[in-house]
Order: structure tokens, then sequence, then C-alpha cells
């Protein structure tokens, strides 16, 4: 009910020292974007003789429209101040100051701010939008009532008085029945290039469809290319597509006809010139020099040979046999040839890739940042600019995998090389290594090869396999991908499906709360990075359904996927393209609408393009984020917990 003055009386708490002032919107002031990053990076010459001095805690109260959306809002974490650096509500003018940040004892502290009416105050001399409403109030006792509904607990950590640290509500299982949050990524070949697979692929589960040009002429791979598009369109669904580049490695380039088995102790000879039975590698640059007694061993060390002795071809005995077809690979451990990564068919394929325009690129064999550098300079040339996907799959690539990592928008876990480069039973340990690492940095990271390999030519997975998908999920893979089983699989779609029911039930089971916490740590330091992990915690605590991230750039849903919260993150973003290229992220739901200049609009379109989509219903929560109205990305200021009429 409003005054005749057109305030809003804020409410009074029932319970405990918490109170909301009565101010009118045009004279609350804000905390700025400068203020937050103040408020993270605080002097540490300053905080060091102040971390055993504990002090009353201080709790960040937001203005609220009325009792039931005030939500509790704390500064988290090792909290200790040696005065206090706001004025509060008990000031003289009742106004919020800017006062002195930098007696807070940490950098990492989390400000949880939430529960307002409307957050987008606009100080229209100041160049920067504000963030927040703020006002503080000191809390004298501790014990006294609680805020809201939550059961707090203090506690003493460091020699500094914590808030609310021991806090754990709500459920940890996704919101949204039948969401699923990890990303599939699908090879489509010989057995999935048609209309009516790809089509059932999609409603599978399918997000991002890979095409790998180590297979397949590039005429093949554009028709399937468009195909994708048109299916993905008649079916009203964004697909991304992923280009897989292949990159200086051996392989088989011709056999007597497409499948060859080689049994036990079979006398073979691979040449670069084949004639008759011989098997044909290639390229003849990639050819190391090897000696007798070398491995070499085939189809992603399946088939495994002996060199008996080497002229012009090179002579092997089987020693564990198999089956090979063309294209597969060919590693001899140990033997590697002086080659640069930039060649003549790397060149021929970008410029494939660049006519297409994909949503990534993923590049073979990279084994130093270099290489990356290289790729997109070659692109840039042409003028256009691709996300870069590095694939792990040799020991070089594991030494420099940092600097890799810094050079590429993504990593793919390339386990096929990758454990015939390395012994075999370091693989799982250097898989989860590069996925946290990936996690840590807030780039995406893919799991591949052999993850349901056993559908390649039967309805169901081995227990094993299931296991393997669980696992690299719970690792914190941000998508799974399947090779064999759906490019000359019998029944892609039906692998695609199992992969999504893995993916949902190990959804059900991870511990976000302990991730979020985890992840406290690895946020962006920025206003923008604070946002979207003060979204992902209050998702987390009120038992949202569902996050709804309006972005431009896509920028804001990567940094709210980033977090891993256990909720489906609805960005929404007037580019088709970023739309496709979120696919690759945890739990983003992409959707395209125009640009919203009202908040207003935005708040009405949010909770209109989640309902469309099944993620709320009456009576559940909605986290929305968002940024100025300006057009200027990177400023995401805004956020608001919004309940569902």
């Amino acid at each position: 009910m409003h005054d005749a003055q057109g305030y809003r009386p804020a409410c009074e708490h029932r319970s405990g020292p918490f109170r909301a002032s009565l101010q009118k919107t045009s004279q609350v002031p804000y905390a700025s974007s400068s203020l937050l990053q103040q408020l993270f990076h605080p002097r540490q010459s300053e905080t060091q003789n102040r971390q055993h001095q504990p002090q009353p805690p201080l709790m960040l109260q937001s203005c609220a429209r009325d009792p039931e959306r005030q939500i509790y809002s704390a500064v988290k974490n090792r909290l200790s101040l040696q005065r206090q650096v706001f004025s509060h509500s008990s000031t003289p003018d009742g106004r919020l100051q800017e006062g002195d940040l930098h007696a807070l004892p940490d950098p990492w502290i989390m400000v949880i701010i939430a529960g307002f009416y409307s957050a987008l105050h606009v100080d229209k001399k100041s160049k920067e939008r504000n963030v927040f409403f703020v006002d503080l109030t000191r809390v004298t006792d501790p014990q006294a009532g609680s805020h809201g509904s939550t059961d707090s607990n203090y506690i003493e950590r460091r020699g500094c008085t914590g808030m609310m640290s021991g806090i754990h509500t709500g459920t940890d299982t996704p919101s949204g029945p039948g969401v699923r949050l990890t990303r599939i990524i699908a090879t489509i070949g010989p057995a999935s290039a048609d209309i009516e697979t790809i089509s059932n692929m999609i409603r599978a589960g399918m997000d991002i469809a890979r095409l790998n040009l180590s297979h397949g002429s590039l005429e093949q791979h554009q028709a399937t290319m468009t195909m994708i598009r048109h299916v993905a369109r008649d079916l009203g669904r964004q697909v991304a597509v992923m280009i897989d580049i292949p990159g200086p490695k051996l392989r088989v380039r011709s056999l007597p006809e497409s499948d060859r088995d080689l049994s036990l102790h079979e006398k073979v000879i691979l040449s670069a010139d084949p004639h008759n039975d011989e098997i044909g590698i290639g390229p003849a640059d990639y050819i190391p020099v090897v000696c007798e007694g070398d491995a070499i061993l085939l189809a992603d060390g399946a088939v495994l040979l002996r060199v008996t002795c080497v002229g012009e071809n090179i002579c092997a005995e089987v020693v564990s046999g198999g089956s090979i077809r063309m294209g597969a690979g060919v590693v001899i451990p140990g033997r590697r040839p002086d080659i640069p990564y930039a060649n003549d068919e790397l060149v021929k394929n970008l410029s494939f890739a660049a006519e297409l325009n994909p949503d990534f690129v993923a590049l073979s064999f990279v084994g130093s940042a270099g290489d990356i550098i290289v790729v997109r300079s070659i692109l840039s040339e042409k003028q256009v600019q691709i996300p870069l996907i590095a694939k792990i799959e040799t020991k070089n690539a594991v030494d420099l995998f940092d600097e890799i990592l810094a050079a590429a928008d993504g990593i793919m876990v390339a386990r096929g090389d990758l454990g015939v480069e390395l012994p075999i039973a370091c693989v799982p340990y250097v898989q989860k290594e590069i996925i946290r690492s990936c996690n840590k940095a807030g780039k995406p990271v893919i799991t591949a090869t052999e993850m349901l390999e056993s559908m390649v030519e039967h309805g169901r997975p081995t227990r094993a396999e299931v296991a393997d998908v669980a696992n690299a999920i719970a690792d914190g893979t941000d998508a799974t991908m399947l090779s064999a089983e759906t490019s000359i699989g019998k029944d892609p779609a039906r692998a695609v499906r199992m992969m999504a029911e893995i993916a949902c039930e190990t959804e059900r089971h991870l511990p976000y709360h302990k991730i979020l916490d985890e992840r406290r740590l690895w946020h962006e330091t920025g206003p923008s990075g604070i946002i979207s992990y003060s979204a992902c915690y209050l998702a987390n605590e009120l038992e949202s359904r569902a996050i709804v991230a309006f972005t431009r750039s896509g920028i804001t849903a990567e940094r709210v996927s980033r977090c891993r919260p256990g909720n489906p993150i609805l960005a929404i973003t007037p580019d088709e393209q970023i739309a496709r290229r979120l696919l690759i992220r945890w739990g983003v739901i992409p959707c395209i609408h125009t640009p919203i200049h009202t908040a207003d609009e935005l708040f009405f379109i949010a909770l209109e393009l989640a309902k469309e989509r099944d993620l709320i219903t009456s009576g559940d929560r909605l986290i929305i984020i968002a940024g100025n109205f300006a057009g200027v990305q990177g400023r995401t200021n805004m956020i608001k917990v919004q309940n569902v009429p």
C-alpha cells in the first residue's frame, strides 16, 4: 500500500534486529560497481592487523517491497570488521553511505543481496549503473531471532566471526522435470547422415552435431551440415555444429576392402605407396623413422603390430588382432615426425570451415599454444571468428596443458589417442585433472571416446560404460561425446537417448551446495562475476526452479554455468549464433528473443519464456539476472528473485 507521497512503507521484521527503512526510491543511494570491486579487493596491508579482532557481524539487507519477498542476505564466511564500514538505517538521514571497505579481511567474501524490489536504480550523472539497493543493520545479538525462515548458524573460523557458514537448505535435485544439464555431442557419419536419423537424434537429446573431417569428403560434410540446420529449424530446436579438423596424424589411407580383419601372427605390410594387399598409411611426410621391434598401434590401440623389418615399406606382425577401417589412426609410440602443425591439408580444412562458419572447430593433436595461435591467424585472415576446442590427445599436450588451456576456447579430453600415447592406467587421473582445470578456468570441457562403445553393436551399454559417463559428469564435464556409437552404430538415436538418461539420473544426485561452495573461490571477482555467483547461491538456497540470464554476448550465461548450479539456465539472447554456441555450456538452455529495453518487459519475458519451456509453474521462484539496457556488453548489474504468479 502506497501513501500519498508515493512511498511504500518498508516492512518491520517480526523477529530479530532487522528492519527496513522508509525511503523514497529517488533518495536511495546504491552500491556502485566500483564499490563492489573494492569490497572484493581489500588492501592486504590494512587487513593483516585486524584478522584476529572479531567484531559483531553486519548483515546486508535489501530494500524489500513486502515481508514475503524480504530474503536474507549476508556477508558469508570469515567476516571480521575493525569498525563499521557503512552507516546503516539508524543514521540521521536514514541513508546508506559508502564507507571504508578496506577493513574487510579477506578478498574471497561472498556477498549475497536478494529479495529486493526494482534493483535497477540509475544515477544519470554517473557513467556507471548501480548493482543493488542495500541497507545495512548491525546485528547486536546473532542468536536473537532469525532472518526469514533460515536456520542460521554462527561459527568462528580463523579467529573471525562468520555468518551463515553452515547453511544447507533445500534439495540438491535439479529443478524442472526431465531437464538435462549435461550437454551431448554426437558424431554424424554413415549411420546417421539422413534426415530421419538426425531428427530422431535431436529429439533424443543431441545438442551439438560433430562432423569429423578425418572421414568422408568435404562435399559430404557440407551437405550434412545443411541437413542439420534444416532439420533443427523444422523441429524448432537449437542445434550447434562442430567441425573436427584432423591434425598431423598418421592414418590408414587405403585398404584392399572397406574394412579389414587382422588376425594374430598375421604378416602385414604398411606402405605410403601401397599395392595389392598392402595397407596404405600417410601422409608420407608423417611417417617417422622406425626400427625393428617398434610397436605400431592401429585404431586407437585396438590392433597392435610389431615391426619385423624396415625397407621401402614397413613389415610387421600382428600381436593383438582386430578390425581396422579407412581413416583409422596409426600411432608409433616414442616416434613422432618433426613437422609443423600448419600444412596444406590444415589450411584446406580451415578454409572449408570458414566457408561453412560452424559454431565450433575442434583441433586434433594440438601440441602447444602456438598451434592454436596459428589456426586463429588463418581464420582471422578469412575474417571469421570461431571458438576453438583443443583436443588433448598426446603426452606433449598434457605436459603443456596450462598454456593450451589459456589459448583455447574449450578443451576435449580425447581419450582414444591419449590412451595410446600415455600408459592407459594414467588416463582416468589425467582426465580428472583436465576437467578440474577447465572448471577452474571457466572454459567448457568435453569428455570423449568410447563412452558407450558397446552400443555400436548392442542396444544396451555395459555397466562400466554407464559408470564412466556418470563419473565424467560428477567430475565436472560440461559435455559428453559419442563417436562411433552414432557415426557407424546400429541405432544412433538410442545411444543419444541412453546418454541423456544417464546424465539426468547422475545430475539428480550431485552435491550442488558443495560444488557451489568450492567454486566460490573460482568465480570472477568483477561485479558481473559476483552477481552471477550470487544468482546460483540464491537459486540453491531458495530452491529456485530456474535461472534466467539475459545476455547479448553469452558471457553472463557462461559465468552462471561456471558456478554449476543445480538448475537450468535459460539464456535469452538476440543473437542466433550466440545461442547455439551456448549449447556447449553446462545447464544452458538458449532462447532467441529481440532486444529488451525496459525492466518491466524484461521480467515479463523471463516469466513467459520460462513457462513456455516448462521450467516453472505457479508458486515457483525464478532468479533473473541482466545488465543495463544501453546495449553495453559485460555490464551485468541486476539480480531479482521473482515469485511466479
